[in-house]
């Protein structure tokens, strides 16, 4: 066995380990699959469910169909969600051409206790599997683009995968974006294969489709008035922009106050990648001052968050707070502050994401992708469930968050030794075998 298949074998098992214990863990004993979807088909047709659930509360009719049978199926939503996993690994490989070792290590990274929220199986059909399915449908979509042969069932497999993904209002913005941003590519390329066209479009068209059919929905305004009510009763007062500065600031405050492992890794990654990138040139200095600033203020928040006490304390909580200002604080200069903050770790981020690719297109496509990372989730400035919501909603920033890394990290593999990259495998594994015994502790701890 040679050292490649070797390292193959043990992320392989220790995939399948991390991914045994995780589930073995969890314990359905509350959340809305046992509240609420476990008996809401009984008695009831389909179509006498669909049209209600349309007309009264979600036009999530696709997930909330897999949903009421899964809530039924605890096991066998435990082996679908591992084969999910799986899948996700599987489709960022195949689209990214790179280390599937490294792969599964950063896969599991993601904070799957964010899953338990609303109850194992309502929160990960809802966020989770749109994720992976979504990822898995750009897979035929990536072979045509590259001109490689597809085969009609994975065509077939790739649009219904599609089809259940934006289903969900979130993932449905990011698959408009993504296939927009294909499109403009091949536009800008003056591609001429019309069959790349065809397969991009047949997806923005039904993404569309479903986007139109999601702000139609009679059920998802009776939703919005019911939960501005019982969440966040200021929401009907607030203006479009306001909407939009909420959704942007929870979004940046919440990349830097979770302390999640991956947002650490994919800030200090991106940042090491810069400054290798802008090593023996004449504008190192000033790569260094740009792309550093979302690794400071991620450590400020995160010293801030250990040393109550510290000096870093009062700077990390005005961080955390990312409050839209107002008729009551319109006067204090500290929130016009931090959001010019929260807009410099994104412009640094897209710079040096950027700057980090030969190509000037790729890196601006990936670049792009970063404020698609972030637009996703401010979206949710667009519901009163906004803070009710938590963490769930960054399910879909963190997707694309780790995407970008592994692209980045394909990108940058001839600028690092041999040893440099063998030392940062053993890096990954380490902090990924902890984190999933965090992930487990904290799971147990829930019960």
């Amino acid at each position: 066995m040679n050292q490649k298949s070797k390292s193959i074998w043990i992320w392989s098992v220790f995939f399948a380990v991390s991914l045994f214990i995780i589930h073995i863990t969890i314990r359905i004993y509350s959340g809305d699959e046992i509240v609420y979807f476990s008996s809401m088909m009984d008695d009831k047709s389909f179509w006498t469910f669909a049209n209600e659930r349309y007309i009264q509360w979600s036009s999530r009719i696709i997930i909330e169909t897999i949903l009421v049978f899964m809530a039924n199926h605890y096991l066998l939503w435990k082996v679908c969600n591992v084969l999910l996993y799986v899948l996700w690994v599987y489709s960022l490989y195949k689209i990214t051409k790179y280390d599937i070792g490294i792969i599964m290590g950063l896969a599991m990274l993601y904070p799957v206790v964010d899953m338990l929220s609303a109850g194992w199986i309502a929160t990960s059909l809802n966020y989770f599997w749109p994720l992976v399915l979504g990822t898995y449908s750009f897979v035929a979509v990536d072979k045509v683009i590259c001109g490689k042969k597809v085969r009609v069932y994975e065509l077939v497999l790739s649009l219904i995968a599609e089809l259940v993904a934006v289903n969900v209002e979130q993932y449905v913005v990011l698959h408009l974006l993504c296939v927009g941003i294909i499109l403009l590519y091949l536009l800008a390329k003056r591609e001429r294969a019309k069959n790349k066209y065809c397969v991009a479009a047949v997806h923005f068209v039904i993404a569309f489709v479903s986007f139109i059919f999601i702000v139609t929905c009679p059920g998802n305004e009776a939703r919005r008035i019911a939960e501005t009510h019982a969440r966040m009763q200021n929401f009907g007062s607030l203006s479009f922009i306001d909407k939009l500065i909420y959704g942007f600031n929870t979004t940046i405050s919440g990349f830097l106050n979770q302390m999640c492992l991956l947002v650490l890794l994919f800030v200090v990654i991106i940042f090491i990648c810069a400054v290798k990138k802008s090593s023996g040139t004449s504008n190192k200095n000033y790569v260094i001052s740009i792309s550093v600033i979302p690794v400071v203020m991620t450590i400020i928040v995160s010293v801030g968050g250990l040393f109550r006490n510290a000096f870093f304390t009062e700077i990390s909580n005005v961080l955390n707070q990312g409050e839209v200002i107002n008729s009551a604080n319109w006067n204090k200069p500290i929130h016009y502050i931090v959001f010019l903050l929260y807009a410099f770790f994104t412009i640094s981020i897209v710079f040096s994401i950027i700057y980090i690719f030969d190509d000037i297109a790729m890196g601006s496509i990936h670049g792009f992708l970063f404020i698609c990372c972030v637009l996703v989730r401010m979206v949710m400035g667009f519901s009163p469930t906004l803070y009710f919501s938590s963490q769930r909603t960054f399910c879909f920033s963190y997707g694309v968050l780790l995407f970008i890394l592994i692209a980045v990290l394909k990108e940058t593999k001839q600028l690092f030794a041999d040893r440099h990259r063998k030392r940062f495998e053993f890096l990954v594994f380490g902090i990924s075998c902890v984190f999933v015994l965090e992930m487990v502790t904290r799971i147990c701890g829930t019960y």
